[in-house]
């Protein structure tokens, strides 16, 4: 009894071929291995490129369904009527506006000068 297959050739005026070979060349079809290799390339890229839209898709309607669904409009916990009108609120406050310094920056260095100690060479 055997598992993998018969055990003598298939075709006893070949017994040197197994089953299933091509009977051309022992030689690869360089161009449909080449073919194959390109379209699985393609299909590997495609799905990439869907997945990643398919997983930002699902984040974006996470994100939008989360907004929707947080809190009040209104995040003090009072409506619009229960809010202070302007005269309630507070005028300015004591705090003393700032201040700016009298003194004048130092002028702008221009390009030249940030390396004095440079050498320029002829380019050759």
């Amino acid at each position: 009894m055997s598992f993998g297959g018969s055990q003598w050739p298939q075709d006893p005026r070949q017994p040197d071929r197994s089953y299933g070979e091509p009977l051309s060349s022992s030689t690869p079809d360089w161009a449909a291995l080449a073919d194959a290799s390109a379209a699985r390339a393609r299909r590997r890229r495609w799905l990439l490129v869907g997945g990643g839209g398919v997983a930002t898709a699902a984040v974006a309607a996470i994100v939008a369904t989360a907004v929707v669904f947080t809190g009040d409009a209104a995040p003090s916990g009072r409506n619009a009527g229960e809010l202070p009108t302007a005269a309630e609120l507070p005028g300015r406050t004591a705090q003393p506006e700032p201040s700016f310094s009298t003194v004048a920056p130092p002028p702008r260095r221009t390009p030249g000068t940030s390396c004095p100690a440079r050498r320029r060479t002829p380019r050759r």
